[in-house]
């Protein structure tokens, strides 16, 4: 049996089934990237959002110190005028402990026993100043270890005086434990 002709009119209606198809391709090709665009936004945001949590890279603290008191305390400072210090903890040899609200001073206590153990009558002990400093609107933290230079007086009948003379930084400390990082550099300049 012989296929019937195609009439004009389903010709047409099968063009129109095509271009329809057609039409459905392209739709989902836009659905596609319109998601993948929205997903790429979202993740652009979350990104911002977990940054602004982020303290802002900005300028490492640095801390100088001036002796005072003839030398029985050093007055801790930033060294850039726009770090305000907000608190510190001071860390020394064998467990030795100090904090401070605001800008700290390292008093000769801290190290005095280290330093008197040393047969040098001058030299340096390892502290660790742990800082929490504001600078541009935000508040930061600065883990570093310094060393802390003195000299030691002889008196008598009581032990001898430890004169600080100053400080200087030796290393950032990062997430690594601040007091092992003190007892290591101790031990090592022994």
């Amino acid at each position: 049996m012989a296929e019937p002709k195609e009439t004009p009119a389903q010709a047409t209606r099968r063009r129109w089934i095509s271009f329809g198809e057609v039409v459905a391709v392209a739709a989902v090709l836009i659905s596609a990237a319109s998601w993948w665009d929205g997903r790429q936004a979202r993740a652009r945001d979350e990104a911002a959002r977990a940054a602004d949590g982020q303290p802002k890279a900005g300028p490492s603290l640095i801390i100088t110190a001036t002796p005072i008191s003839d030398g029985e305390v050093l007055q801790l400072a930033a060294a850039r005028g726009d770090q305000v210090i907000q608190s510190q903890t001071l860390i020394g040899p064998g467990g030795s402990t100090a904090d401070s609200t605001g800008p700290g001073t390292l008093d000769a206590t801290l190290i005095s026993d280290a330093a008197r153990q040393r047969t040098a009558r001058s030299g340096r002990i390892p502290v660790a100043i742990l800082t929490r400093y504001a600078v541009d609107d935000a508040m930061r933290e600065d883990r570093a270890l310094y060393d802390v230079g003195y000299r030691r007086h002889e008196r008598v009948l009581r032990s001898d005086a430890v004169e600080l003379t100053g400080l200087s930084l030796v290393r950032r400390l990062g997430k690594s434990d601040p007091q092992a990082a003190v007892d290591a550099r101790y031990g090592k300049r022994s």
